[in-house]
């Protein structure tokens, strides 16, 4: 499966509420140029409010050929970074892979019946229109 901008965000919305309660505010959406990363969440602290987001974006690479059930793992995975530092304003602690967000991951699978994780140990499929030469960052944000 090829991911889109669109596809990210119609993904975003149906997790938000079936694992989120709604509770995530929508964000910007982009597809990534990256063979290193699967996904990243990232966002910008407000200049005056340091516990306040201001620009949310949710990446996925679109240099593989995705099946649904790994890139649905990807979009929840990066949904969890943004849930922790949303709710939880400990922005360095909660965008790294570390206890906060094992334990949470750890209780979030437990809960849904999931196997989110923090790698995904699965040989991907290069998309076949990203060849080993195209290297250049492109980026739309929707």
């Amino acid at each position: 499966m090829l991911v889109t901008k669109e596809l990210i965000k119609r993904k975003f919305m149906q997790f938000n509420t079936q694992y989120f309660n709604s509770e995530l505010p929508l964000c910007k959406f982009a597809t990534m140029n990256s063979f290193k990363k699967f996904g990243q969440f990232s966002f910008n602290k407000n200049k005056w409010n340091k516990n306040k987001m201001t620009f949310k974006l949710l990446e996925v690479s679109d240099c593989y050929d995705y099946d649904e059930e790994i890139l649905d793992y990807i979009i929840i995975h990066e949904m969890i970074h943004y849930y922790l530092a949303y709710k939880f304003h400990d922005f360095d602690e909660n965008m790294k892979h570390g206890e906060s967000f094992i334990t949470f991951v750890n209780d979030f699978n437990k809960k849904n019946k999931t196997n989110i994780t923090v790698e995904i140990n699965k040989t991907l499929n290069r998309a076949p229109n990203k060849s080993k030469l195209k290297w250049w960052w492109y980026n739309k944000v929707i």
